[in-house]
């Protein structure tokens, strides 16, 4: 009788790959292509064997199908392009670290699109995340679901047939702009305990069909479900910040949590192709408005981070706009608070990432997190193998910082989903 081999020489991602049975070679194919990835990350996280084969379970069952017919290349013809990525993935995973002994969790982002999506079926693409949602709300594991925030915001932030209809009437849509019409994208944060379900919503076209200004849509929805729980003098002053200095456009994203509204927090995200440091000081202090000690001390430590990193200034949009994305903020406002916790995130795709990664040992080391920093770089080579990281610009896409009083550094790594699609400049 020949013998077996321990089956403790297998990684949770090995014993699901040699039993799977998917559904379509579509399903087989990013399973394939992107699954030994987020393994890697949820093991960085120090999870469990059995949260490893949850999370990898429910990427499985609740996250491919989102979009496992769509390929991450160009396909002539193709009505929907996703624009949630670089790279051209529809999907992307980040880790975030935070009190690094106790709290490493890794996010997945993906834009739900259906094969009819940009058809005269699904023109503006809501058909899937729909599907998605109330598929999630049959997970009897998902304790904290809720979807009360997303039946209001989608009202009141998306558009209705009615008014795309006349978006496509009034031709105020660029011709050219493939992704224009996208206006949701979601995550999943694997939690110790469970999966909790992000939204994202791009407002724009609900501005451009109603004729209000985002300032405007913004408060009044979030007004109208928060009602004063959400503080009206914190919100008040960021979108105040936000109209008077013009950044309110089509990049305008606001997020909220898929759990009760006295839990979930408000997030509102913008992009500036201004990366400086200027520019970077200006956001995370809202215009000068917020000056305590704690906005200062985290915003040091922002300043340090900037300086380790081989970050590329730019006033203004250079000719080839891929090739230097812009830098992204946020404000996170969540019920009670009385200020906004700024977040900044810094372009990392088409930078060396080697550099990146030596400013990233660098800095976790001098907050504190002497392991990840003696370890980062060899574990991003274990995950992608085959890229030369003197050579390669596309393994890190973003890298976001924060500080609060109660969690102190906060860092979000966001890092390409597939080194078989990396991404060539």
């Amino acid at each position: 009788m020949g013998s077996l081999s321990s089956p403790t020489s297998l990684t949770p991602y090995q014993v699901l790959s040699k039993y799977k049975k998917f559904p379509s070679p579509d399903e087989e194919f990013w399973w394939d292509h992107a699954a030994s990835t987020l393994a890697d990350l949820i093991k960085w996280t120090k999870a469990t064997p059995a949260q490893e084969y949850e999370f990898l379970q429910f990427f499985y069952e609740h996250v491919i199908p989102n979009f496992s017919w769509y390929r991450p290349y160009d396909v002539p013809g193709r009505a929907w392009n996703t624009g949630i990525t670089p790279s051209g993935l529809p999907l992307e995973y980040s880790v975030n670290w935070r009190n690094i002994d106790a709290n490493a969790m890794v996010r997945v982002g993906v834009e739900p699109i259906s094969q009819f999506a940009g058809t005269a079926r699904d023109p503006y693409s809501h058909y899937k995340i729909w599907d998605t949602l109330n598929q999630l709300s049959q997970v009897k594991a998902l304790k904290s679901f809720d979807l009360e925030l997303w039946r209001h915001f989608s009202s009141a932030l998306c558009t209705s047939r009615e008014e795309e209809a006349l978006l496509d009437q009034t031709r105020t849509l660029p011709e050219s702009f493939s992704i224009a019409k996208m206006q949701h994208s979601m995550g999943f944060d694997f939690c110790d305990d469970e999966v909790i379900v992000k939204i994202y919503l791009i407002p724009n076209m609900k501005a451009r069909a109603s004729g209000t200004p985002l300032a405007e849509l913004l408060t009044g929805s979030i007004h109208a479900i928060y009602r004063d729980t959400i503080d009206r003098e914190t919100l008040a002053t960021v979108i105040n910040y936000l109209d008077s200095s013009s950044n309110f456009n089509d990049a305008t994203w606001f997020s909220f949590d898929c759990i009760p509204r006295s839990q979930s927090r408000i997030k509102l995200y913008g992009s500036d192709f201004r990366t400086t440091w200027s520019r970077a000081e200006d956001l995370w202090t809202v215009g000068g408005r917020y000056t305590d000690a704690v906005t200062m001390k985290g915003l040091a430590y922002l300043k340090e981070l900037w300086d380790l990193l081989p970050i590329q200034d730019f006033e203004t949009l250079p000719e080839q706009a891929v090739q230097n994305p812009p830098m992204l903020w946020a404000y996170e406002i969540r019920p009670g608070d009385k200020t906004p916790s700024p977040r900044i995130y810094i372009p990392g795709h088409c930078l060396n990432d080697k550099k990146v990664a030596d400013g990233l040992s660098t800095f976790f080391k001098r907050v504190g997190w002497s392991d990840l920093g003696d370890q980062y770089t060899d574990r991003l080579f274990s995950m992608f193998p085959k890229q030369d990281l003197k050579d390669s610009t596309a393994l890190h896409t973003w890298i976001a910082f924060s500080y609060t009083e109660k969690s102190g550094v906060y860092m979000n790594c966001y890092y390409l989903a597939s080194a078989s699609f990396p991404f060539k400049l």
